[in-house]
C-alpha cells in the first residue's frame, strides 16, 4: 500500500479484512511465505546442538522461493509540508492530552547508526536530565503532568516524531503546541552536552550486557531487532553502534526533529472541555 504512511497496516485495512476467503489466504501464503523470505526465532530451554537437526529436518527441505519484487518499495516517497489540528473528545478522558506526529523526510545512509543515534538522543528527551522536555514542561514550566517522545523509521529515510503530553488543568492546547514545536527549535539550536551524551551511552551499553543474561529479555530484544528489519549479523555490534554516537551524529538527529515535515496535532479531551 504505497499511498499509506507507514506502507502498511500490520494486518490490512478493514476492507482486506472484510475480503478475507480461504482461497485468497492459500495463494498469500504460496506467494510471499518461503524460507528466504522469513525468520525463525526460537526460544526455550534448549541449545544451537539441539536445534540443528530440527533445522535440517524440517527446514533446509523447504524450497526457497523467487519472491514477486515490490517495485514501490524502490520509490522514494515524498511527504509534503503539512500542518493539521484534530480534536476529539471522549466521556472516558479525564485529563486533555496532546499528541504532536511529524513525518520527516532525510538523508540516511547507514540506518542501523541512525537507529541508534536516535536512541540516545530519545534517551535525553524523555529523561529528567536539565534541559530535557519533562524537566521544561513537567518540573519548571508545570505545564504538563508527564511528556514523552517516540520515534520510528519508516525506512528509505524516513522518520515519524511523536511527542505526547498529559496537559495540567487550564493549559490552552494550542499554546502546548507552539511550546512543543519551540523547543525542537531550542534544542536544535543549543544540542547536547558531550558529557551527557557519554552518559547516556554508557548506559545503553550495560543494558545490552545486562540483557544477555536473561534469556527472556534476549528474546524480546532480538524479536524487535528482526521487527526492524535489521540483519541477523549486526546483532552482536549494538554495543559498538552507541559507542560511535558522537555530538555531531546527535546534532543530524536534532535537525531531523526540527526539520518541517507532515505534521499532525491530535487533542484528546474530556467530554465538554471545549465548551
Amino acid at each position: 500500500q504505497p499511498e499509506h504512511p507507514i506502507r502498511q497496516s500490520v494486518i490490512g485495512e478493514r476492507t482486506d479484512i472484510d475480503a478475507f476467503t480461504l482461497a485468497r489466504a492459500k495463494a498469500f501464503h504460496e506467494r510471499w511465505y518461503g524460507k528466504n523470505n522469513m525468520t525463525f526465532v526460537i526460544y526455550g530451554p534448549t541449545n544451537a546442538e539441539a536445534v540443528k537437526p530440527l533445522v535440517a529436518k524440517y527446514i533446509d527441505p523447504l524450497p526457497e522461493k523467487r519472491i514477486p519484487h515490490r517495485g514501490w518499495l524502490d520509490a522514494r516517497r515524498s511527504f509534503a509540508p503539512m500542518d493539521e489540528v484534530m480534536k476529539v473528545e471522549d466521556a472516558e478522558a479525564r485529563r486533555t492530552e496532546v499528541h504532536l506526529q511529524r513525518i520527516v523526510r532525510h538523508q540516511d545512509d547507514d540506518p542501523l547508526a541512525t537507529s541508534a543515534v536516535t536512541a540516545i538522543v530519545g534517551d535525553y528527551l524523555n529523561s529528567q536530565i536539565k534541559g530535557s522536555l519533562s524537566d521544561l514542561f513537567v518540573e519548571n514550566e508545570e505545564v504538563a503532568t508527564g511528556v514523552r517522545v517516540s520515534t520510528s523509521s519508516l525506512g528509505a529515510g524516513v522518520m515519524w516524531l511523536t511527542v505526547s503530553a498529559t496537559l495540567e488543568d487550564g493549559v490552552d492546547p494550542m499554546v502546548m503546541k507552539n511550546r512543543i514545536e519551540g523547543y525542537l527549535k531550542d534544542v536544535q539550536t543549543r544540542g547536547l552536552d558531550p558529557a551527557t551524551i557519554e552518559r547516556l551511552k554508557k548506559r545503553r551499553i550495560v543494558e545490552i550486557a545486562d540483557i544477555e543474561k536473561e534469556p527472556q529479555r534476549v528474546l524480546s530484544a532480538l524479536t524487535g531487532w528482526f521487527f526492524g528489519n535489521r540483519p541477523y549479523a549486526d546483532w552482536s555490534k549494538r554495543a559498538q553502534f552507541y559507542a560511535d554516537v558522537t555530538p555531531e551524529k546527535a546534532q543530524a538527529i536534532l535537525n531531523i526533529f526540527a526539520a518541517p515535515g507532515r505534521q499532525v496535532f491530535g487533542v484528546l479531551s474530556p467530554k465538554g472541555a471545549a465548551k
